[in-house]
């Protein structure tokens, strides 16, 4: 090591603690900047691909209407054995359930499916159809009552005197006797306590999955909330007001912490961080305001005006970055958003919340073939445009084009695997689908740190990426095919898997309601 010559010594050490202090940092934090930055550019640089309008496949509306009425058979009779929405997955050749599966997820996708099932009450109300609006109000009875048991199971009943835990899943403990079990739970043993709990109350005899997390709740809330907003069935308005109120009044209980049957919080909160903007918070006040104004009114001005939560900058984390991981994290974030969003009727507010979806939310999903994100930001903005539904129209026609060219029951309707033996590791993505990776996307920008430098490329590592993005005949079977990024050439697909078809119904009803897609007259 270099020593420094004794009569320098208070120059020197002055230099180096500047250089530590100063220089270091400056220096390191600019790499490390410039680093993370490319990360972000390089999502943007998938995203970039603009939409070739010229290949989209038109809308055949009467073919439309009549997918939507394959998967809403399917829905009703293989994936709510208990109203709420589970994975159903076959004996072989599809004689007959084995099982349901993805219990850990129930609620999200129960609570997007009562919203889709209140778009399809407003249309069918509004077009007057008996027989249409006798088939939307089983559909959206059913899924309010499978929500409501997701919230009476582990507290012993709904409404604002019991607590607010929400179950991921619930089944009665001998379900298994008489119908395919869900996995996950102890049949025919005791209640672990540590993911499985028993039933509150009168539900003694239910098991519940828990731990909720903050997507569980936000696909519940959106589901309350669209309900509360367009749906005027009584029994449904009378259901819906108890859980918006019961979660409401469990999260102002809890200081706006997430809480599990142990009675302990899991670490996840409502409140506005750096992590996350405090549309959790709002989106549920918002609820309530729709199920008891008088109640809740005010408190909700309070956090999204005074508390300014509803501030157009605190969106703090940078939607990029979930393209390349964990694009159900921003999936959460437009499910919590949107039905607030989109059903304020205070206008300054309402303005905020688009502003949000202008600017920050939506250009980084634009061009993404996301039929979902797309009717979200047609409803949020209140507007028409053509070219954003000519992609809605085309990727939900591609629901009915063989995943598989010649191959028999290669569609996604119902919402299948593949096959009955087994997985098909073929890529859907043929080979003249342009790839790339990180590594060789940096040798192109050198305004970037290059590969050999990055950490981010070996945190990327070599992961083939698509340069544009997949469309729906080339995902794999998945729960909800909206949540996965389109930038993989391949998803993992269980063999023998049918899920509910919310992929396909959601986007659908969303166009329906907004009037953006026409029926099939």
């Amino acid at each position: 090591m270099k020593t420094i010559p004794h009569s320098r010594k208070g120059t020197w050490r002055k230099a180096l603690g500047f250089a530590l202090i100063i220089l270091v940092p400056t220096c390191f934090g600019c790499y490390a900047y410039s680093c993370a930055e490319s990360v972000l550019q390089f999502a943007s640089y998938l995203g970039s691909e603009p939409v070739d309008y010229g290949a989209l496949i038109p809308a055949n509306h009467a073919k439309l209407e009549a997918m939507s009425r394959g998967f809403e058979f399917y829905l009703e009779r293989d994936n709510l054995p208990l109203n709420y929405t589970l994975t159903a997955v076959w004996r072989s050749d599809f004689d007959a359930i084995s099982h349901f599966a993805v219990g850990g997820d129930a609620a999200i996708w129960s609570g997007m499916s009562l919203a889709m099932a209140s778009f399809k009450y407003a249309v069918a109300q509004r077009h007057g159809d008996a027989t249409e609006v006798s088939n939307a109000t089983r559909l959206v009875r059913k899924l309010v009552d499978g929500v409501s048991l997701l919230l009476a199971v582990p507290n012993g009943g709904i409404g604002p005197a019991y607590p607010g835990v929400l179950a991921r899943s619930v089944s009665p403990k001998d379900w298994s006797d008489a119908h395919p079990g869900i996995a996950g739970y102890p049949y025919g043993s005791e209640a672990d306590h540590v993911d499985v709990f028993d039933g509150a109350g009168d539900y003694s005899d239910w098991f519940w999955i828990g731990y909720p997390s903050l997507d569980q709740y936000s696909g519940v809330i959106m589901g309350v909330t669209v309900a509360l907003a367009i749906v005027d069935d009584p029994y449904v308005r009378s259901r819906a007001r108890l859980l918006a109120a019961q979660m409401v009044e469990h999260f102002k209980d809890t200081g706006w912490n997430l809480a599990d049957g142990n009675g302990r919080t899991t670490g996840q909160s409502f409140l506005y961080s750096i992590e996350h903007p405090g549309y959790w918070l709002l989106a549920t006040l918002f609820m309530g305001t729709l199920a008891d104004p008088g109640a809740y009114l005010d408190l909700y001005y309070h956090w999204a005006i005074d508390r300014g939560y509803a501030d157009y900058n605190v969106l703090k984390v940078d939607l990029r970055a979930f393209t390349l991981f964990n694009y159900f994290s921003m999936n959460i974030n437009w499910v919590i958003f949107y039905a607030m969003a989109t059903f304020e009727s205070d206008q300054a507010l309402r303005a905020r919340y688009q502003r949000v979806m202008a600017e920050c939310m939506y250009p980084v999903a634009a061009n993404h073939r996301n039929a979902w994100y797309n009717m979200a930001f047609l409803h949020v903005m209140g507007k028409n445009d053509s070219w954003i539904q000519q992609d809605v129209n085309d990727q939900l026609m591609r629901f009915g084009v063989e995943r598989i060219p010649g191959q028999p029951n290669s569609t996604r309707l119902p919402e299948r695997g593949l096959n009955a033996s087994g997985n098909y590791y073929h890529d859907l993505v043929g080979e003249e689908w342009p790839r790339t990776t990180f590594s060789a996307w940096l040798e192109e920008n050198p305004l970037f740190p290059q590969p050999a430098v990055n950490p981010a490329a070996s945190l990327l590592e070599e992961d083939e990426y698509l340069a544009k993005p997949k469309t729906v005949d080339q995902y794999h079977s998945v729960d909800f095919l909206w949540q996965r990024t389109p930038y993989t050439a391949s998803d993992y697909s269980p063999a023998r898997r049918q899920d509910s078809g919310l992929a396909y119904l959601l986007p659908y009803w969303m166009g329906r309601f907004h009037g953006s897609i026409p029926g099939g007259e």
